[in-house]
């Protein structure tokens, strides 16, 4: 199977797209905590919508700042020599089959809802802050109901078969199995053989 194929597909990882200003619009943009302009200029956003990249795919609004790039174990952007573009690389996509998804990038049918989607801001040993997701994701089931007790007959002689043939089975020998001491005296000790064997 090829991914796509699959009812219901999260991607997540590191997309590694930025965001298309200049990174002084962009740290003063954080600042003032102002996501949805930032939004705007997000390249994956932005190849999303014209469906060059993740056809399909759906994100949430996301309502945290940018995850990338920090000053480890610092809650400090980027400060060195390069000055890399802060923005969203870390990502969570989803797509499921009855999922439409509209050209305003919001779903049509809930197959999938978000719960959560945010940033650890508290884990400060990478450069990159971890994204993490919590969904609740319907499932669509149908059960045939003539199949399934067709099935469970068939399951119920198949365990009657092999409990059947599991009861252990005897042969004695000499056949018939009877065993007749004739003219016995008082203090005699007869013996009789009787082999009995395992089938």
């Amino acid at each position: 199977w090829k991914i796509n194929d699959h009812d219901i597909i999260f991607w997540c990882g590191n997309m590694n797209y930025r965001i298309s200003q200049p990174n002084e619009q962009v740290r003063n943009a954080i600042n003032e905590f102002s996501t949805v302009a930032l939004q705007e200029k997000d390249q994956l956003r932005c190849e999303m919508k014209l469906d060059h990249v993740f056809t399909g795919y759906y994100e949430p609004p996301i309502n945290f700042l940018p995850t990338y790039k920090f000053d480890i174990n610092t809650d400090n952007y980027d400060t060195s020599e390069k000055i890399r573009t802060t923005s969203w690389t870390d990502r969570i996509l989803y797509r499921s089959k009855r999922l439409k998804v509209l050209n305003d990038n919001q779903n049509e049918l809930k197959t999938i809802q978000t719960i959560h989607y945010s940033c650890a801001t508290n884990i400060k040993f990478s450069d990159h802050r971890p994204v993490s997701g919590l969904y609740l994701v319907i499932i669509k089931y149908e059960c045939d109901e003539k199949r399934s007790n067709r099935i469970r007959e068939e399951l119920i002689h198949e365990f009657d078969r092999i409990e059947n043939e599991s009861i252990p089975t005897i042969e004695v020998h000499p056949r018939p199995p009877q065993i007749i001491f004739n003219h016995i005296r008082y203090l005699d000790k007869p013996n009789y053989s009787l082999t009995i064997k395992n089938i």
